[in-house]
């Protein structure tokens, strides 16, 4: 028995795709997801894989995304990413501490990003959540700071409100406000890339209950950008389906 508890153990696999449309006459986005979920005493890996294309560009992104369970009930969030192209960050990494008490949650991370354009980045990342009944509320206040004289410095506030049907099906809502510190942005279809954009999001996703070891997800947002001398609309339409290795 304890040989089986120290082997990794295989849970899931998710296939997802997002489709990005806007109000003026750009070219689509598109963004193609396979991700997997893997057990391992306690640890939770999450490998992904993102194909994407911008106008003309394509490229793709790796990532390793982990949870540790400590024995104290709290846990650590911990990542790598990559990206060869210039579509993503080309390369970061990511460390979280989560600390639930009572009904409540918050959590304290660092995050070092590194951009073709823009050089070292550092992000201070933080959260604050409180359960009651069925709901979740959480609020996310990233700031992040350019390490190499490029004479930056941005946040992000991200607000979700979710109502749990079980403990897997729920219906969400989300905002957000400032600059997503991890998506590199392009103006038009000249490419040129926009780093002092801000952006209003607002967004709704609903995720099924687990029938026949299988999840879906779906998600619409909706999201204005503010380029100084002129504006732009985003719509994204995200759509993720699960197949789960065990029934529930």
């Amino acid at each position: 028995m304890q040989a089986q508890s120290d082997s990794t153990v295989y849970e899931s696999v998710q296939l997802g795709y997002r489709y990005h449309f806007f109000d003026d006459q750009l070219s689509d986005w598109h963004d193609v997801i396979v991700g997997m979920k893997f057990q391992k005493k306690r640890w939770v890996l999450l490998p992904a894989i993102t194909l994407a294309q911008r106008f003309d560009k394509q490229s793709w992104y790796l990532e390793g995304d982990s949870y540790k369970t400590l024995k104290n009930g709290d846990y650590l969030n911990l990542g790598v990413g990559f990206s060869p192209g210039k579509i993503f960050v080309q390369n970061q990494l990511y460390a979280e501490y989560y600390n639930p008490f009572k009904k409540w949650e918050h959590s304290l991370g660092l995050r070092w990003m590194r951009f073709s354009e823009t050089g070292n980045v550092a992000v201070v990342t933080s959260s604050l959540s409180k359960y009651y009944g069925s709901m979740l509320t959480s609020i996310r206040i990233n700031g992040a700071y350019g390490l190499d004289g490029v004479g930056f410095s941005n946040y992000t506030a991200i607000l979700n409100h979710r109502y749990y049907l079980t403990d897997i099906q729920y219906v969400g809502l989300r905002s957000s406000y400032g600059f997503d510190n991890t998506l590199l942005l392009f103006s038009d279809l000249s490419n040129r890339d926009v780093s002092d954009a801000h952006q209003f999001t607002l967004g709704i996703e609903y995720k099924t209950d687990r029938k026949k070891r299988k999840e879906w997800k779906i998600a619409y947002d909706w999201t204005h950008y503010d380029f100084g001398d002129r504006n732009r609309n985003q719509h994204t339409i995200s759509f993720f389906f699960t197949i789960n290795d065990r029934y529930e």
